[in-house]
């Protein structure tokens, strides 16, 4: 029986042909991309041949824990599927983390492998999650050197060969508190050279990797010396856990492919890394580079969205007309591509700042906009992402919501980018932190007008963005004369403005340095600066308004 039947949207090389990354690439490092521009198109060839084939299978069989073997026995032993082994073994080999250290591309090592992991990770079932901890534990390692045993470590974490590599878990979270690191309850005892660790942590993913980085207490006494940072191998020579139960997997909205456990740490042997009480100092390398990658693939889901999405336009059909041919259908996408490509410059500036930081090239005022923009690119991506996923897998309509389809996975998926690694919330009293720390933003704004004033050829333009970052200092200067509640409560807002302004600076600064001030970038930027203009709200709440909101919301119960 004969009829119609749709085509589906085709998933093509994300570095052939024009695209953003490799147009990214090529107009930074001019001298640089002929070299790696092969080496790029083939890797996009295996994201699309190799790694998504492999992904689709680890999605539709998730981890099984087998807590007890034939005998009795208690093992806590994780079934992955062969495929989630198999990408684990071709990330070690495409150099994912490694290519980070080897910094062949100078400052702009990271640049190049953000641009990668973007463009991976819609396709890997989540395996660059474990890897970005893998990276983050490298940097502790590299920059501590606790020790001996921290060169062969670093050695395996780095390496491109997939039967040395290991990867690492960060291991923080218990039930005391989620981002509030301050209830950690586990407990570290001197045992030698090493310590043992007892505690629950609650929310662990990468438990199938061979390293932690965890949180603990030691005490003197009844002295509490404050949190610490530990190194602990998760298995022994036999493969046994290092004194470790599983008490089970989580069943998440989304992220099923990687295994997330509850965990109790019952005697585990670890090393102290770094100062007794500096724990989360030092564990703030890990969290910079895993909420750079948590933007990278926030970032990397919004555009592969698009791919699919621009692709459908081509081949759907609609009251007579192809999707691609109706001006609202144009509209509603072209909107999310410019919010797409704002992210995507924030992205490379932060990565670009943080390459320089790791070669000791980065100037003061560098190394302020890495800490005040870091927790900004996250917060700011993670959101921007779930409201722009939201609409593309409404725009296939019905297919949007069939899981055959892969395109609801998207939506499931993209909800972890503003909760891992620090919620919106957690993130904006960070950016607070920063400004308290360092006492200005001054830093910010000379970079934001230097980079506007580079606007020579749209006076309209350029007056219309100084004065959007002249209304931002008003209301974070309203906020604070408002008092400490007032400043709290409009923490969010500012950050979100940040964001948005901090991503046209780096835009204008991009086009500036490739010579690519034309129309079309005018254009761009006046049309998503007008959207920012319409979706940011900066009304400063007074005391009287913030007790109103709590009493009509909790004290009324």
């Amino acid at each position: 029986m004969g009829g119609f039947f749709q085509e589906g949207p085709q998933l093509t090389n994300p570095f052939a042909g024009r695209t953003l990354y490799k147009d990214y690439l090529q107009k930074t490092a001019p001298d640089t991309f002929p070299k790696i521009q092969t080496e790029l198109i083939e890797f996009g060839e295996r994201i699309v041949s190799k790694y998504h084939p492999l992904s689709v299978l680890a999605e539709t069989n998730h981890p099984k824990q087998i807590r007890y073997e034939a005998w009795g026995k208690r093992i806590d032993h994780i079934e992955m599927h062969p495929a989630w082994d198999q990408m684990q073994s071709m990330v070690a080999e495409d150099g994912i983390v490694a290519c980070a250290y080897e910094r062949k591309f100078a400052e702009y090592s990271r640049v190049y492998q953000m641009i990668r992991i973007a463009a991976l990770h819609p396709s890997s079932a989540f395996v660059i999650c474990p890897l970005s901890m893998t990276d983050g534990a490298a940097r502790v390692l590299e920059l501590l050197k606790p020790g001996p045993f921290a060169e062969d470590y670093f050695k395996k974490l780095i390496s491109r060969d997939p039967k040395r590599m290991w990867t690492a878990g960060q291991w923080m979270t218990e039930r005391s508190g989620g981002s509030d690191v301050s209830g950690t309850e586990t407990m570290a005892e001197k045992d030698g050279e090493y310590y043992k660790l007892y505690g629950t942590k609650w929310f662990t993913s990468a438990i199938t990797a061979q390293l932690a980085m965890a949180l603990g207490r030691i005490r003197d006494g009844d002295k509490d010396l404050g949190l610490s940072l530990f190194c602990l191998e998760i298995r022994n020579a036999e493969n046994r856990l290092n004194n470790i139960q599983m008490n089970r997997l989580k069943d998440k909205l989304g992220t099923k492919a990687m295994p997330t456990a509850e965990l109790e740490l019952q005697g585990s042997q670890a090393r102290l890394i770094g100062e007794v009480g500096k724990g989360v100092k030092n564990i703030s390398s890990i969290l910079n580079i895993t909420r750079i990658y948590n933007s990278a693939c926030a970032v990397g889901t919004l555009n592969r969205g698009l791919m699919l999405a621009k692709d459908y336009g081509h081949k759907r059909k609609a009251f007579g007309r192809y999707l691609k041919d109706h001006p609202l259908h144009v509209r509603t996408l072209y909107n999310i591509e410019l919010r797409h490509e704002a992210q995507f410059h924030l992205l490379m500036r932060v990565a670009h700042l943080m390459g320089k930081t790791e070669l000791n090239q980065s100037s003061a005022e560098e190394n302020y906009l890495l800490r005040l923009l870091t927790p900004v690119l996250k917060l700011w991506t993670a959101k921007e992402s779930v409201r722009g996923i939201s609409e593309l897998v409404e725009s296939f309509g019905g297919a949007g919501y069939i899981e055959d389809t892969e395109i609801p996975r998207l939506y499931r998926d993209v909800q972890v980018f503003s909760i891992w690694e620090g919620t919106t919330n957690i993130l904006s009293l960070d950016v607070l932190r920063v400004l308290r720390k360092e006492g200005t933003l001054d830093p910010f704004w000379g970079w934001y007008n230097e980079s506007v004033n580079k606007l020579t050829g749209a006076p309209q333009l350029k007056s219309d963005l100084l004065s959007q970052g002249e209304q931002l200092m008003n209301f974070l200067s309203s906020a604070m004369a408002e008092g400490q509640e007032a400043l709290t409560a409009s923490a969010r807002n500012l950050a979100m403005g940040l964001g948005q302004l901090a991503s046209l600076a780096s835009w204008i600064d991009y086009a500036h340095t490739s010579k690519s001030m034309d129309d079309v970038f005018y254009r761009k930027v006046s049309d998503i600066l007008a959207y920012f203009e319409r979706n940011l709200d900066l009304k400063v709440l007074g005391e009287d308004e913030i007790h109103h909101q709590r009493a009509l919301l909790f004290d009324t119960l």
